[in-house]
């Protein structure tokens, strides 16, 4: 999905819950996605990466960036207050916070005289799937594009996929999914010491198998600046 503004297109990435909140909380300036470009003698990939870039990235350095992520329609009804249009209540999964809009011309269906709404809103799920355009609130602007093989991703690059560093008494560290600023929903007793099995977990239950961090993929990593 694109659209033109101002001169600069603007497109969509996919942001999990942990991804969602790490941003808001400006604790994430960067995410990455497979490449699916291979090493083929006698061009590497890594000595030619500026080529890759332009040619296989969906996004470019300046492009501005709206983030789908994990939302639901609550409720949908006709405002009394602006001639009965028909809107909706819908919250975010990352933080809760609840919010009203008008609903979208595209999802308002008209059957035996009367207004009736579109499965999207019947149906919607916690899921970047149930975020339209215009719930869209997290936007970001590409600054740079670089490249990586997954297995050396370095544990910078792996908390900026929604993995949190934590403490107790700040001398033992651990990690874990992300889930607020200073405290976890995941137990201290059974969160990892070392960053790698999370960021490993999480990676493959979030992407399809043939982009598995066992097959040790090349990435396009965007660093970017929320706008």
């Amino acid at each position: 999905m694109t659209r033109k503004r101002m001169g600069n297109q603007i497109k969509t990435i996919t942001f999990s819950v942990e991804m969602a909140r790490a941003t808001m909380d400006d604790m994430k300036n960067n995410f990455f996605i497979p490449a699916n470009v291979v090493d083929v003698d006698p061009y590497p990939v890594l000595d030619n990466v500026e080529e890759i870039i332009k040619k296989h990235s969906k996004f470019k350095v300046g492009d501005i960036v709206v983030v789908r992520e994990p939302a639901k329609v609550i409720e949908s009804f006709l405002n009394e207050k602006d001639e009965y249009r028909h809107y909706i209540n819908y919250f975010y999964s990352s933080d809760g916070s609840k919010h009203t809009m008008k609903t979208p011309e595209r999802f308002r269906l008209l059957k035996g005289g009367r207004i009736h709404t579109s499965k999207w809103i019947e149906q919607s799920q916690f899921s970047p799937g149930g975020c339209i355009k215009e719930m869209c609130r997290i936007k970001l602007k590409i600054k740079y594009i670089y490249m990586k093989k997954i297995q050396d991703l370095n544990e910078k690059e792996m908390l900026n996929y929604g993995i949190r560093k934590v403490s107790k008494d700040n001398e033992v560290f651990k990690y874990c999914i992300y889930d607020e600023k200073d405290y976890s929903s995941t137990p201290w007793s059974v969160m990892d010491k070392t960053i790698l099995p999370v960021f490993k977990d999480h990676w493959n239950s979030s992407n399809k198998k043939i982009f598995s961090y066992e097959n040790n993929i090349y990435l396009f990593i965007y660093e970017f600046k929320c706008i």
